[in-house]
């Protein structure tokens, strides 16, 4: 009898089940977003100590030092894990991002006097973010679109708990160089503790049934469209009258999904993703590519380069770029979690619009330099624009990243993920280098 796509669907999703396991208490969702809190938790560890830094090595603009240093080996490494990435698996991948976190935590807890050191710790850091962040990514793809919503409204969240933690350390201990440098050896310390946590959270989210059972559908999902290509293939060269699909690749595709259901194992292809994959993928994310590239790439121009150095506050003094940057975290936190509080809002606009309100963000640059050399008291209007930077970078970034895998088939969900990750680590690294045109 002859079977077609329709009948290697039924067969695989009875397989593979159609009812996914009760989340109690939203484990892996929580876990999504300590995670995704995790991954950028040591890059905001070591600019929100910008006045820390800016005392030991003053002049030497450290905060945008750390910014290139930081996001183009974070950019040229994501591209290796994009292309050969699969040769290793995700699980090692995203815990050894994690093990290079907690090195690159620890050099400014005990070498932040030397910068050659500091400038090793921070590149170290970017390499660790392209392993952690685009496995992560690539890995929620696939998953319900609450889970990439969860890690971004982590990637958020952990520049909040660092802010909150880089004021408390600050004023826990004496304002001179002594108790400077203590208080940036605990709050580094408390840092390093966090991604230590994390690598226990993602282990334990490897066993839960719930992620479990997500990646395995995924697997099957895939195999179901590799299934129908290779079925369309067959009818495209043989004609309709060949169309008779061997019964034993039916029983093959079976097989993987039994075989794969509640296996730890990631991965659903073994090969990398081609140039030839990836211009297709891009084809069909472009709005989606182009908007979180454009966000990042305007946010990172100005922070925190301008929030760090260029507004200014008698009254405050050192501790105004620390409201600031406190200001900017917190309006994110909220900006991401509006996808999460409010589904609509995450489709409320077509990607073309989404690109559109990504790209008038640019007016953002004319009124912080207005604001710059404005008046000696800058809080009022300085914090109002930082706040407002803040929501529409986390709005807008979350929506696309939750949007983007679902354009695309199954079997592209984690390359696509990955490929957002790289654009956005594209605008990252584009605004840190702008940042630097605010000092000509």
């Amino acid at each position: 009898m002859a079977l077609g796509p329709e009948d290697v669907h039924l067969a695989v999703s009875s397989a593979a089940g159609s009812v996914p396991p009760d989340d109690r208490a939203w484990f892996v969702y929580r876990a999504c977003f300590f995670l995704g809190a995790g991954i950028l938790f040591p890059w905001n560890s070591y600019i929100t100590a910008v006045d820390y830094f800016e005392r030991v090595h003053p002049g030497k603009h450290v905060d945008r030092v750390f910014g290139v240093l930081y996001f183009l080996p974070n950019l040229l490494s994501l591209m290796l894990v994009l292309r050969f990435g699969f040769l290793v698996p995700p699980g090692v991948r995203v815990r050894l991002g994690f093990g290079l976190f907690l090195v690159c935590l620890l050099v400014p807890a005990f070498f932040s006097a030397n910068l050659g050191v500091l400038c090793v710790g921070i590149a170290l850091n970017g390499v660790a973010d392209a392993v952690a962040q685009g496995s992560l990514f690539a890995l929620v793809a696939s998953m319900p679109t609450m889970y990439t919503q969860a890690l971004m409204g982590g990637t958020s969240l952990s520049g909040l708990i660092v802010s909150i933690l880089r004021i408390l350390t600050k004023a826990s201990f004496a304002s001179t160089e002594s108790g400077a440098g203590k208080s940036a050896a605990v709050y580094f310390v408390v840092a390093a503790l966090w991604v230590l946590a994390c690598v226990y959270v993602y282990g334990q989210l490897e066993k839960s049934e719930v992620y479990r059972w997500h990646r395995a559908n995924a697997r099957s999902k895939a195999a179901l469209e590799e299934e129908e290509d290779e079925y369309e293939s067959e009818r495209s060269l043989t004609g309709v009258g060949a169309s008779n699909t061997n019964s034993s690749s039916i029983d093959s595709t079976l097989a993987r999904s039994r075989r794969g259901m509640w296996r730890v194992e990631e991965g659903t292809r073994r090969t990398g993703t081609t140039c030839k994959d990836g211009v297709k993928i891009l084809r069909q994310i472009k709005h989606h590519a182009f908007t979180v590239a454009a966000v990042y790439a305007i946010t990172l121009s100005i922070f925190p380069g301008v929030l760090a150095e260029d507004l200014r506050d008698d009254s405050m003094g050192d501790w105004f770029p620390l409201v600031l940057i406190t200001a900017f975290n917190l309006a994110d936190v909220i900006g991401k979690c509006v996808p999460g509080v409010f589904p609509s809002a995450a489709t409320m606009f077509s990607p073309r619009t989404m690109a559109a309100l990504a790209g008038s963000r640019v007016l953002f640059i004319p009124a912080f330099l207005s604001v710059s050399r404005g008046s000696r008291s800058q809080v009022g209007s300085g914090v109002v624009l930082t706040l407002a930077l803040g929501v529409t970078n986390g709005w807008y970034s979350a929506v696309v990243m939750m949007t983007a895998p679902k354009v695309v088939g199954a079997k592209e969900c984690e390359a696509c993920g990955t490929i957002m990750v790289f654009f956005l680590l594209l605008g990252l690294t584009t605004g840190a280098f702008c940042g630097w045109l605010w000092l000509v």
